[in-house]
């Protein structure tokens, strides 16, 4: 991986029911670190110390868990298959993904263990490239997963359907982009994909995907954009093509990031996220940081 740079894996997923939510992100090279940030301004930081691993655990009556805990170098193994981040392990035997989830919420420090196991349908060919100089990538991996999500810790234990991707880029997120906007849903088994993202250098990049059970890819022209009530940090929310409003249930509230569910009659929940760089880029916004995650506490003085 390029210095200064990032990798990271990402999984959502909703129980058959509706009632439960699932999101898990497992970074190299943690973009929303306040530290990586601080390191890659001194210089040329190693991604590789500066690993983190976020999960968030939502239901509908809006009992929220949330675990952002990043780790010391001598804490992280990495090979082919595996991925183990402090006591966190995401592994992939050729047919299924396994996460062992070991950790500790913020702020409150509570400990949650379990298992999340989800099976791709299909597996998708290719990234997609974009950005200056095609820095950066974003690949739908397997845009639907049969998923298993059974957190002891949380008594939680449930079915329900997923999807997962990666991103990577050869420079810190924050320099190459402004803001994104994207979602995702399933419509029975085609998997619906929008994205459009905006350049710091002003350029756009647009993507609306059809993805059938076999992983084929199907580009669509994106429909235009009907914005959204903005979320509590006044972040600008907007969906695509809909020929009504949703209502929005927003998960996550941050000063530069709104994590929601789009959620119509008759369709499933459509995971939407929408995504400020230029607001993360503000000092204040940085100090706020380490308030929802876990850290070691020497980065405070690096």
């Amino acid at each position: 991986m390029a210095r200064r740079g990032y990798r990271w894996w990402y999984l959502d997923g909703t129980s058959a029911d509706g009632a439960h939510h699932v999101v898990v992100i497992a970074f190299v090279g943690s973009v929303f670190s306040p530290f990586y940030a601080r390191a890659a301004q001194r210089g040329a930081a190693d991604p590789s110390e500066f690993c983190a691993f976020n999960v968030g655990l939502y239901n509908r009556t809006s009992r929220h868990t949330w675990v952002f805990s990043e780790y010391q170098p001598t804490a992280i193994s990495r090979s082919a298959t595996a991925f183990g981040i402090g006591a966190n392990q995401v592994r992939w035997d050729g047919e299924r993904l396994r996460i062992a989830v070991d950790d500790r919420s913020a702020p409150l420090q509570q400990s949650i263990k379990g298992t999340i196991t989800a099976r791709p349908r299909a597996l998708t060919e290719r990234p997609f490239r974009f950005g200056r100089d095609d820095a950066h990538r974003w690949w739908p991996v397997a845009p639907i997963l049969d998923l298993a999500v059974d957190i002891d810790s949380a008594g939680l234990h449930w079915q329900g359907r997923g999807y997962t991707d990666m991103n990577d880029g050869a420079e810190p997120l924050h320099e190459g982009f402004d803001d994104w906007h994207w979602c995702r849903w399933h419509d029975d088994d085609v998997s619906r994909i929008q994205y459009r993202a905006r350049h710091s250098d002003g350029e756009t990049t647009s993507l609306d995907l059809s993805i059938d059970p076999t992983g084929a890819v199907h580009t669509n022209d994106l429909p235009g954009a009907q914005a959204l009530r903005r979320s509590g940090w006044g972040i600008a929310r907007e969906q695509y093509g809909a020929a009504a409003a949703p209502r929005v249930a927003t998960l996550d509230d941050t000063p530069f990031y709104a994590r929601s569910l789009l959620l119509r009659d008759g369709t499933s929940p459509v995971m939407h996220e929408s995504l400020s760089l230029t607001r993360f880029r503000r000092a204040w916004v940085r100090q706020l940081l380490p308030f929802r995650m876990r850290f070691p506490i020497g980065r405070l003085f690096r």
